[in-house]
Parts: C-alpha cells; structure tokens; sequence
C-alpha cells in the first residue's frame, strides 16, 4: 500500500499539503523542513531561475510506504519563457546514468556470473592494460579499472548522433582511436587495486553490454544506440519509467530548463545544455529523467516496488571489491556505500552532474527510505554549489530517519 503526496513550494510560499510521514506535536511537517533547507539557497540567487524536485520515499502508518514530490523555485526555457515545474519537467541526471548502466549488468551476470570477470579485451581489443593484466567488467563497474577519469584530450568540433548535431563534444570513433593511444589512456595502476572515479570506464561498459547480449556490430553509435535499448528493456519498461531516455539532441534541448554553471572563479553564467563529453560518454552520465520517474527508481532501488526486477536488488547493494575509497565508502556497481551519518544505517548514494544540472540519489534499504534531488545548476569541484543538493539529501534522509542533520560528510564521488 503506497500513498503518493505532491507537495509544491513555489518561491518559498507552500502550495500544498500532504506529507511523507506523520510528525510529533513539536515536529514540523516535513514539508516545512525541507523548505528551511532549500528555500535559503534559492533566496540567495533571486536573479536566477532555480528549480529543485525533491523526492522522498519513507514508511508511513500502518505498513504505507509514503512517497512525496516537494517542488522549490521557478524554471524557464532557453529562450526565458517561463515552464511548469513539476513530476513531468525534464531534468540531465548526470552521473547517476551510471547506476542504470551496471543495473543492465547486473541483469546479465544474474544467470551467468562469470562475467563480471571477463576481461574488457575481448569485447574492445585496444583497451591499455596494465603490464599484461586486463580490466575487467567488474573493474570498469566498481571504480577500479585504473582507467583515467576521461580521455577526451581536445574533443571534437561538432557531433551527429540520433539525427541532430551539437558542437562541443566526443565523438564516439574518436574516442575509440583515444582508448588505444597512450597520449590519452593510461592505466594508473593494476585493475582492481585502487580506487579512480572515471568516466570513460563506464561509458566503455555501456558500450559493451550489447555484445554480452549478442550483439554483432562494431560500429559505435549503433552499440550506443543497442545499450539505449538495453536500458529500456531492462529497465525503464518493467518500472514504467516512460519519461526517462538518452539525450536526444534534437528533442531535449527545446524542453529543458535554463541551466547555470558556476565556473572555478565563482561567476554564474548559463550553461550548455550537453555536456562536453557526448555522445562518447553518454552511457556514464547522458540519461534524462522526470521527478515522476525519478520516484520510482527511488522507490524500486529502496525495495518498496513491487516488480521482477526485485531479483537484481541484492546484487546491486553489496560491495564488490575490498578497495574502498580514500574517504573509506565501499563500492559497488556504481554505488557508494557507507553508514547513515549519527547512524550505523547503512546507504547507498550516487552523485550526478553536468553543464546545466545536478542530481543525486541516496537510499537506505534497511529502513526503506531515500531521496532524490535534482536542480537545474552545477558548479566546478572547488567552488560552494549554487544550490547544495549533497546536503539536501543527506540531511533529508536522516530526517526521515529519525536522525538530526548533520553536514555533510566526505566523500569521494565525483559528478
């Protein structure tokens, strides 16, 4: 039994009522706690239009999961027209596109688990390896692979990919002829010993899922397009996400919102509307996602949807390595793991970020509770958010959980 609340605070004023849970006497609703912690964010940009979707999934009374939308702020187009903020508004959820990519994989070791093992060499054969010891797919999901971050070097001038063109970007042979040229792909240390957030392994995992499922071609944005697939099939159809897709570049730019940037001196100005590394890393961090589809990703990764996909659910949650990061978080395909902070509840949390949004999504199974983010802004790594949506999830989900909130903690996911 689930029952779903939109709640909408728009420009700070409250626009509904409804809640994720029930409060004590001297607790304030939910609603209202979430507002003390984004509306002063916002207040703090009033010349931009900043929009925040907050999803929260938790028990309620009488064995109910409760799951809420809260909506923050105002959006417009490119051109400055203004647009609905709501479960239907398209937002790039970055990084977190990784999660989808190893939940494809998760589906096809299930039967066959020796394929974590198998080495990436025999799908790509000019993958680097180091002094003779290749990466394999498991290195490539868990951080591990020593590939480099990226490999994208100057890039390339323009792009054809789904019928459109973007400038500013990857292409996808060029990152292949990248891949097997030691200018730009170096591995840093032996796969499966150390810990190195990269993009470019995880793209490369997408790309080879076609042919774990049989695929003959080798032509790259024919694998990119069969791996679109392959997340569809597995799984944006059997949890009805209909919203959710790769980047189109024809369709999406139209009805995103405006996004902003902060750049490694602090000014804001409004960001491209595709990252930089398309369509070459689309598979690590081009999905574009709803609030609406958001929830039930949420509410199926914090075991509270009933779906045949539950089978994949305790592969997904458990570390596959014993490399764990500088900050100490475990890692497992694509997630991050580590205890509740105030807690020992464990959860599990992945980051996502491009030009023009961020998104993030943390859960924790043991109290089927979790929280997605997203907002249409980013910053560079060493500059304060426009909008700090780390902390809105941490502390919405000790919230939830009955914790005070805290700051938040280190951690080394990356965008």
């Amino acid at each position: 039994m689930k029952r779903f609340a939109v709640i909408g605070l728009m420009l700070g004023v409250l626009g509904g009522h409804g809640g994720a849970g029930q409060a004590s006497a001297d607790t304030p609703p939910l609603s209202e706690q979430i507002a003390a912690i984004v509306q002063p964010q916002l207040d703090s940009h009033p010349d931009l239009n900043l929009g925040v979707a907050v999803d929260v999934v938790q028990p309620g009374t009488s064995g109910a999961i409760n799951t809420s939308i809260f909506y923050f702020g105002k959006l417009v187009d490119q051109n400055n027209n203004p647009i609905p903020l709501d479960g239907a508004t398209e937002f790039e959820i970055g990084s977190v596109t990784k999660t989808f990519t190893t939940t494809v994989l998760a589906a096809q070791f299930q039967y066959q688990p020796s394929l974590l093992d198998l080495p990436i060499n025999q799908i790509f054969r000019r993958t680097p390896t180091y002094k003779g010891q290749q990466i394999t797919l498991r290195d490539l999901a868990d951080y591990t692979s020593g590939l480099p971050g990226s490999n994208r070097g100057q890039g390339s001038a323009s792009c054809t990919f789904d019928g459109a063109q973007i400038e500013d970007c990857y292409d996808l042979h060029l990152m292949f002829q990248h891949l097997s040229n030691p200018t730009f792909t170096t591995l840093q240390f032996a796969p499966g010993t150390r810990y190195l957030y990269s993009d470019l392994a995880v793209a490369v995992l997408a790309l080879a899922e076609p042919s774990l499922s049989g695929s003959q071609t080798t032509k790259p944005l024919q694998l990119l397009s069969e791996w679109e697939g392959l997340v569809g099939s597995v799984l944006l159809q059997p949890l009805r996400m209909k919203s959710t897709h790769a980047f189109d570049p024809a369709l999406d730019p139209p009805l995103l919102p405006k996004g902003y940037h902060k750049d490694p001196s602090g000014n804001i100005s409004p960001a491209l509307s595709h990252n930089t590394s398309w369509p070459a890393f689309i598979g690590a961090g081009g999905i574009v996602s709803t609030p609406n589809d958001m929830m039930l990703y949420l509410e199926y990764n914090a075991g509270v949807l009933e779906t045949a996909l539950n089978s994949l659910l305790p592969a997904l949650r458990k570390p596959y390595t014993d490399v764990t990061t500088p900050s100490g978080e475990q890692l497992g395909l694509g997630w991050f793991i580590s205890p509740l902070p105030g807690s020992t509840i464990q959860y599990l949390s992945k980051n996502g970020g491009v030009p023009a949004f961020s998104a993030r999504i943390y859960f924790a199974p043991a109290t089927a509770t979790g929280v997605v983010v997203l907002t249409n802004s980013s910053h560079e790594k060493d500059t304060d958010p426009i909008v700090d949506i780390g902390t809105v999830a941490l502390q919405v989900l000790q919230i939830i959980n009955g914790l005070t909130p805290t700051t938040a903690g280190p951690t080394d996911d990356q965008d």
